[in-house]
Order: C-alpha cells, then structure tokens, then sequence
C-alpha cells in the first residue's frame, strides 16, 4: 500500500555558482572530474544502442518539413521503461518492440537504471546533469510489489500518494511543480489541463537537466547579426556566434554534410552539428537517418583545425506522444486490451496520455537544456581549416562521449522562432 507522503520534496544539486563558492563546507564542493571510466561493458553498450534506436526511430515520428524540434530521447525512454516494467503478454512484447528488446527485461531495466544513474551522477564543477523519476499514484491503490520494489532499485522512482480522484486539478499541479522543481524551472507545465483527470490512477515522470560550459567559449565580441536561409528560402536576421576550434576538437565531411563536435569542459559531454551541404539539403540528410547511420557518422570524426558559426538560440518544444509511439508499433498499451497488470490487481489500466516537453538555450557560454516526460496511465473505462557556417537548417545532439548515450536531439529550421 501506498503511503501517504508530505508536500513534494526538492534535492538541490550542485550549481555552477556554488561549485565556485570556495567558503561551502567539504562535503558540498563540487568535484573537478566525474571520475566516470569509459570502460563500458557489452549489457550496457546494448542499452545505449536499443536507446539509440528509439532516438532516431522517435525523430523520424516527430520530425515535420518546416519546425523546430528539440526532444530528449532519454527522458522518454526512462519513462517509458517504467511503465513497461509493469506491461506483460502481447502488451509488454509490443513495448520491448519500441524501446529495445536485445536483452531479457531483467537486464534491461538493469542496465538502464545503471546507466541513469551514472548519469545523475556525473556533475562536475563546470557540467550539471541531473536525471530524476517519480511515480504518483492514486491514494489506496496497491501496487504490485515486485513492481513497486523495481522503480525503487532501478529508476530511483518511489511513489507518491496524489488523489486523482477527489481532486485532479491539485494533482495536476503537484505533478507539474515536481517536474519544475527538478528541471530548474524550464519545463513549468508539462501537463497542461485536461491531461490530469479523476479516471487518472497513476503518473510515471522524469525529468532531466544539463547545464554545460563549453570547453572552448565563444567570444562575444565575435558574435554578429546575419542571415540564415530557411527551407522555404526565405531569410531572417539572427546573431551567428564564431570561433575557430583548435586541438582537440573534431571534424567529418560525410555524404551532404558536414559534422563538427563541439565538446564541453571536462570532455564527457559535447555537441555535434550536423549541417547538410545544401541550404535545403535538410529533408534529404533527415530522410537516411538512422542509429546505425549516425555512429557510422561519430565514427568519421577526426581531430581537425575548424571554423564554426552557428546562432545563438533558445526554443521549446512540446507534444503528446500518443500518435508517435502507436505508430512506432506500441498500440495495445494505448487500448482496452492493454496489459499492466504488473502495476496493480486492484485496476485493469491503460495508457492514457504521454507528453514531452523540452527546452535547450545555446549561447555563448555553453548549452542550458531540460525536458520531461510523463505517462498518464488510467482505467480501461473508455593546418588548413575546414569551415562549418550553420546558416540554414540544421540538426545537433547532445551525446555522453563515454558511453554514446544520445541525451537530447535538435533541429533548427529557424533559429528566432523559440
């Protein structure tokens, strides 16, 4: 049984401005390195490709001819794994489908929450990555304990007590301040009204959030207004941050386009461009991606002299994924003849909603990233240098170096759009 639990709780983490604050005591310093090893075993580079898979294979879903789009397939996959872990028949073959069956669930969800982990735990004095679960349930639901003890051991996920059903709106909003409070306030409302309802009997969420410094910053001095060429050749102004990148920073001029990563302080962390060759090269690039494509891509990366200019931006995404993951061949979860029993015997459920919400603001000084995903579950009642201009539509990624782990994606078709 679920127990009844106080107000929403909130770990602060270690900010950047604290990990500059010499007088914290000890034991609040932030640590110089993440002392993380690239020693990573076969179990978890099977993880990393199963997710890497739905990254792509959710892109291709949620790509449109003209928009911006920025998604953390992380975010999605931790929430998404959570549910599953209490999926069985047909249901939980279809999910296993979708987010990666290349190993047996125990392993899985392992290897997953390992890897989670890991991550959360990789804060260093220049980089904040923090990756948080929650599960919300229905006041006086049972929850299976086999299920229950899972989201504790592998995703950190305890439940919570919310009363969907004497009062959505204030679950709703205990929910949302949840997500708020875990994505520094970036994601204010993932669940916007009408997606919380008294037919509501459980909320898995996650929420993570990145702040990074470049290893190499842009000079503001360097930073000028120019024109970027949408898909439609139009153009619009917009500030193009430039710097030339020296040892250590890599290059690939694969087939249409041109790579270059960008890493952040400490090195386990980067960004990398893709710009296609072409003002609209963009569709065709987008149409061959694939998760086999993209490392072949990462492959290619080679220590180069380089010039970048890309433009400042900040933009937010936000969608139901609903649409997206039935097409992508997870149906039964959304219907009647779904199968999470491994939740609780007291209800048979369904999935009713799952969201995403994202947010990422590039400048400058590095990238400030956060998103959040949540499954609404209910009753089944119904020496030369290369240059790299990022003037006109383009994608980038952010990627654990370490491990390959893709933890969010962006495409910019204009960069003043927000």
């Amino acid at each position: 049984m679920i127990k009844q639990v106080l107000p929403l709780s909130f770990i602060t983490l270690c900010s950047l401005l604290a990990c500059e604050n010499q007088n914290q005591p000890e034991p609040e310093q932030c640590a110089l390195e993440s002392g993380r090893t690239d020693d990573v075993s076969e179990e978890r580079a099977s993880v990393v490709d199963d997710n890497s898979q739905f990254a792509w294979d959710m892109y291709h879903q949620l790509r449109s001819d003209d928009g911006n789009l920025f998604f953390s397939p992380t975010s999605m996959s931790a929430a998404l794994d959570m549910t599953r872990l209490g999926a069985a028949g047909d249901t939980l073959s279809q999910m296993a489908h979708v987010l990666g069956d290349s190993q047996d669930e125990a392993t899985h969800h392992q290897e997953q929450g390992s890897l989670l982990q890991e991550l959360d735990d990789s804060d260093t004095c220049s980089i904040t990555l923090s990756i948080a679960n929650q599960v919300f349930a229905q006041t006086g639901l049972s929850l299976e304990p086999d299920f229950e003890a899972a989201l504790d051991e592998h995703y950190g996920a305890p439940a919570e007590a919310v009363d969907f059903q004497a009062d959505s709106e204030l679950a709703r909003e205990q929910i949302n301040e949840w997500v708020a409070d875990h994505t520094e306030d970036k994601i204010p409302e993932l669940f916007p009204e009408g997606t919380i309802h008294n037919l509501t009997t459980l909320v898995l969420a996650n929420a993570i959030y990145m702040k990074a410094d470049w290893a190499s910053p842009f000079e503001e001095s360097l930073t000028t207004d120019a024109e970027f060429t949408r898909l439609d050749g139009s153009t619009v102004s917009t500030p193009m941050m430039s710097q030339m990148l020296e040892d250590g920073y890599a290059y690939a001029q694969v087939d249409g386009a041109q790579l270059v990563e960008l890493p952040y302080e400490g090195d386990e962390l980067s960004m990398v461009v893709v710009v296609p060759d072409e003002t609209d090269g963009l569709l065709d690039i987008e149409a061959g991606l694939y998760a086999d494509t993209v490392q072949n891509w990462l492959d290619e990366l080679t220590p180069t002299a380089t010039w970048i200019s890309m433009p400042k931006l900040e933009m937010r995404w936000k969608d139901m994924l609903n649409e997206p993951l039935q097409n992508l061949g997870m149906d039964l979860a959304f219907t009647h003849s779904a199968d999470l029993s491994g939740m609780s015997a007291d209800l048979d459920m369904m999935i009713d909603v799952v969201i995403h919400e994202a947010y990422v603001k590039i400048n400058e000084e590095g990238t400030e990233a956060a998103a959040a995903t949540g499954v609404g579950v209910g009753t089944t009642s119904e020496p030369q240098y290369e240059s790299v201009t990022a003037d006109h539509p383009f994608l980038f990624l952010v990627r654990d170096r370490i491990t390959d782990s893709v933890l969010f994606i962006g495409r910019v078709a204009d960069p003043t759009a927000g």
